[in-house]
């Protein structure tokens, strides 16, 4: 009594916290059977510490093997095209400088893009505010969200940055219009959410820009834009092959990819 007896299973095991991955070790000690799936190439989970120590890698962990004795890999892609996917596959064999000049020659969407995926907030904050400021139509209203300010108009793509029901963390929304206090917004079920402009300051932001690291799990349609480093051309000290795995993955197809 009190334990949980049944089949649990794990999505994007790899992005969690090693915190909630000792929660699951403890359920399997009742007998319940584990399933986990995920990619192993995805980025981990930021300020990850088990007692002030970074844990090893999951995938070859001694808590993976416990878990998941039995492994299974699979090698069809469903999310991507070829071209993408051969790209995808390069980079868990490539070198980074390699990987960008082949990014750089391939990624060749032209026009302005359905979003980019940044390697930090500060970039992610200036494009959001640059794109946000050249598409708002006259008369919008500005909501000084605690991300930054925001010109609300019919159509303002958005996301939660946090769970503030009924605001939930990562889901997207669409400003549909603001009545009296109210925001009235639908989300990517298409169901009306209704929440106070006060609510909406703290827990809303834009969505012209994510960091790569906000877009785990998600599959992007349109032009999607990869923002290696601070400005057009830069390539941060810190990004990394996983970063434009993660971020050209995220795509459908290579077609649909740009760098900045």
């Amino acid at each position: 009594k009190g334990y949980f007896q049944g089949a649990l299973c794990l999505d994007e095991c790899f992005m969690c916290e090693v915190s909630l991955l000792d929660l699951v070790g403890k359920i399997a000690l009742s007998g319940a059977q584990i399933l986990l799936s995920g990619d192993d190439a995805q980025l981990p989970p930021i300020g990850n510490f088990w007692h002030g120590v970074p844990p090893p890698a999951f995938l070859d962990s001694d808590l993976m093997k416990e878990l998941a004795p039995v492994r299974i890999e699979l090698t069809v892609c469903k999310r991507s095209d070829a071209s993408l996917h051969w790209f995808n596959t390069l980079c868990r064999s490539s070198t980074l400088e390699t990987m960008m000049v082949e990014a750089r020659r391939s990624f060749q969407c032209q026009g302005d893009p359905d979003i980019c995926l940044t390697l930090d907030n500060r970039r992610r904050q200036e494009i959001n505010k640059l794109t946000n400021e050249r598409l708002a139509p006259p008369g919008s209203q500005l909501l000084q969200a605690e991300d930054g300010p925001i010109l609300l108009y019919q159509g303002t793509p958005l996301i939660g940055t946090k769970i503030q029901p009924p605001i939930l963390n990562a889901v997207w929304y669409d400003a549909e219009r603001i009545q009296g206090n109210h925001l009235y917004l639908k989300d990517d079920r298409g169901d009306e959410v209704v929440v106070s402009l006060e609510k909406a300051a703290t827990c809303l932001t834009l969505r012209h820009a994510m960091t790569v690291h906000k877009s785990q799990s998600r599959t992007l349609q349109g032009h999607v834009r990869i923002c290696p480093g601070a400005r057009p051309g830069h390539v941060a000290p810190h990004w990394s092959l996983n970063h434009l795995l993660v971020a050209a993955s995220r795509a459908t197809t290579l077609a649909n990819l740009s760098m900045e």
